[in-house]
């Protein structure tokens, strides 16, 4: 096994990190730990941790730079891109899917578009999409994929196991992956590709959008390595592009998303903290998909993913950990530095090796807001939000690679269809980013695996009692239903099959009840009903291809809301 789950009965000490809830205070054990990596992650932490402070400290009152501005008298005398998409790192295959099309297609990245080095985990069914779209060949997906293992782990304290394969069980590389998809897009199909380049803003006018760009005299930082990103230093010189749409994939902290949320604080966080690190391993051949070992501690679950990393060759002594925990934005919650001194006490025992016995590659730390309100719909003519941009990935989900790639395909045929039938109009974008049962459901998951900072904790294993019935459930059900939701896909047929095994056993239904709440109950209820409603409606309607009509633009639109919303897209692939 991937690590040795302490057994049910052993107690487990609770070792409390230095409070500090504020930035630049680190442990001694996290010093030593980063010095002892390549480059100079503690600064990378220092910085993230400004960036969740500031998330902690909100209020939803502070003023929100206007980025996007509407004219609709204005019109330009040039149009020089039919789409261009701000953010290349996610950006770039849906400009490669585009361009395919013969569409004139911009990346505009505020630094260079090369990927970080820290793996991508996906399974093989969604880089299918990627043969499949004809963005990619079998050949060129196996050289991306860099390390697979079989099978994965699921289990809470005081469970048996649950193992199962294919699964999150490839790490594609980010590097490798980018670096194919911006040749294939300039040199083979002639797109544009604008590097170190800051989005300033954008005016929507009637007939186009005049995006302007403040050029960047260096390359600017990533979130690669768990830092939150710096800017290069911005000459005077500016550049304005004219396209007939926009697209932000700048991310969850685009400041376009932070206008149209109009400073909207996050229902939810996650934070997750680890390592990439090299040591003589007990065990480096599986992967743990979501752990836990330990109670409820300063009102946080930890839960823990591991699998090993450049291993497609044979065994590989290198092993990627995380660490993550949900929660919400108080000001009391610890910061990344107590969060990763955390990490850095319960890892021994997790995965059999002492720290000094570890040899730190990459240090990883990130907080990841999530919203209710997802997806984002646009409120202005000519812009879609896509990717992390669009708020499409799981409130569960740390990372927005496997969403982008459900819903490349889709996005593809809608953008090209919007462009087509010139509906570009707020009203009609709105379309291609609907309501999902399918992805609202999932916050009351998130919602049972946390805790309030201000609750109190009356029984400090609740979590783990609640993930233990409902994961026991959903196994003895079958794959049908833990497979899809696995993958961030939850179905009406199998979440219904799931409530009914956990109906077995009253008194924990009760304490479920009691730990999530009445509110969050009813809220979750009416997304519930939605995704029964929208099951049974996607099965009566007519199976057929997206009309080329432009009179059905919103019907297609309609079907691909009704598959995703029911989750019924998983069962393409």
């Amino acid at each position: 096994m991937a690590a040795q789950r302490p057994g049910a009965n052993d107690p487990l000490p609770v070792v409390e990190a230095p409070r500090t809830n504020g930035v630049g205070n680190v442990s001694e054990r996290v010093r030593d730990f980063m010095k002892r990596a390549p480059g100079d992650p503690l600064s990378g932490l220092k910085r993230a941790d400004e960036m969740w402070l500031k998330m902690r400290m909100r209020t939803g009152k502070e003023p929100v730079r206007t980025v996007i501005e509407e004219i609709p008298s204005m019109d330009f005398a040039e149009i020089d891109f039919d789409v261009l998409i701000c953010g290349g790192s996610l950006g770039i295959f849906l400009a490669l899917a585009l361009a395919k099309r013969g569409l004139r297609v911009a990346v505009v990245e505020r630094g260079r578009l090369i990927g970080r080095d820290q793996e991508w985990n996906v399974s093989r069914k969604e880089m299918k999409i990627l043969i499949e779209m004809g963005l990619l060949t079998v050949e060129e997906v196996e050289e991306a994929i860099v390390s697979e293992f079989n099978p994965v782990r699921v289990s809470f304290k005081g469970m048996d196991d649950i193992h199962i394969s294919d699964i999150l069980n490839c790490g594609v590389s980010p590097k490798w992956l980018l670096e194919k998809a911006r040749t294939r897009f300039v040199e083979e199909l002639g797109g544009t590709l604008l590097e170190e380049h800051l989005f300033e803003k954008a005016v929507v006018g009637h007939n186009g959008v005049q995006v302007n760009l403040r050029v960047q005299s260096g390359a600017s930082g990533s979130l690669g390595s768990g830092g939150a990103g710096t800017e290069g230093e911005s000459s005077s010189e500016t550049v304005a592009l004219y396209a007939r749409l926009l697209v932000d994939a700048m991310g969850n902290f685009s400041p376009i998303v932070q206008q149209q949320r109009a400073g909207e604080i996050p229902e939810g966080v996650c934070v997750v903290v680890g390592s990439c690190a090299r040591a003589d391993w007990p065990s480096n051949d599986q992967g743990d998909l979501l752990y836990s070992f330990t109670p409820i501690e300063r009102n946080l679950q930890y839960f823990w993913e591991a699998f090993p990393s450049s291993s497609k060759g044979g065994p590989s002594d290198l092993r990627t950990t995380y660490m993550f925990s949900y929660l919400d934005t108080n000001i009391e919650r610890p910061s990344l530095a107590e969060f990763y001194d955390a990490y850095l006490n319960w890892l021994p025992e997790y995965q059999g090796k002492q720290i000094d016995e570890i040899e730190p590659i990459r240090a990883l730390f990130a907080a990841f807001p999530t919203y209710k309100n997802s997806p984002l719909q646009t409120k202005f003519d000519r812009l879609l939000m896509f990717g992390d941009s669009s708020g499409i990935q799981s409130p569960l989900s740390f990372g927005g690679f496997g969403a982008m790639l459900r819903h490349l395909r889709r996005i593809d045929l809608a953008v090209s269809e919007a462009l087509k039938y010139d509906a570009l109009g707020k009203d009609s974008l709105k379309l291609l980013s609907p309501y999902m049962p399918s992805l609202s459901v999932t916050w009351l998951f998130q919602r049972a695996m946390s805790v309030p900072a201000d609750r109190k904790v009356a029984d400090p294993e609740i979590i783990n009692k609640v993930l233990r019935s409902n994961f026991t459930a959903m196994d003895r059900i079958g794959d049908s239903t833990l497979r899809p939701f696995l993958q961030d896909v939850i179905q009406f047929p199998g979440l219904t099959r799931a409530i009914t095994g956990m109906m077995t056993d009253p008194v924990l239904v009760w304490k479920i009840l009691n730990h999530v709440g009445l509110a969050p109950l009813l809220d979750w209820w009416v997304h519930y009903v939605a995704l029964g409603i929208y099951h049974v409606r996607h099965g009566l309607a007519p199976d057929m291809e997206s009309s080329s009509s432009s009179s059905t633009f919103e019907q297609n639109r309609m079907r691909e809301s009704l598959k995703f919303g029911a989750g019924r897209d998983y069962d393409e692939h």
